[in-house]
């Protein structure tokens, strides 16, 4: 039985790649996630209805987010 090695460091995700993995799994509910151009918070919209469902996401919440929904695993951590 050989014992696996463990991670010290993190592996970098782009904050631009994490968003593309939400909304490929939002894609599956008829969602997306948008940026917005006034404060640069996030927000959720749902496509079939055309209204947002969630406003002033913000980048800590977008990671734990990721991390919820197996975005994210683990070993990786988002950066700029």
């Amino acid at each position: 039985m050989s014992a696996t090695p463990l991670r010290l460091t993190k592996e970098p995700v782009s904050l631009r790649a994490v968003i593309e993995r939400l909304n490929r799994k939002l894609a599956k509910k008829q969602q997306s996630l948008h940026k917005s151009r006034r404060d640069g918070l996030y927000f959720g919209v749902d496509n079939r209805l055309n209204t947002v469902v969630q406003r002033g996401i913000t980048r800590e919440a977008l990671e734990a987010m990721a991390r919820e929904w197996g975005a994210l695993r683990p070993w990786e951590e988002m950066t700029q």
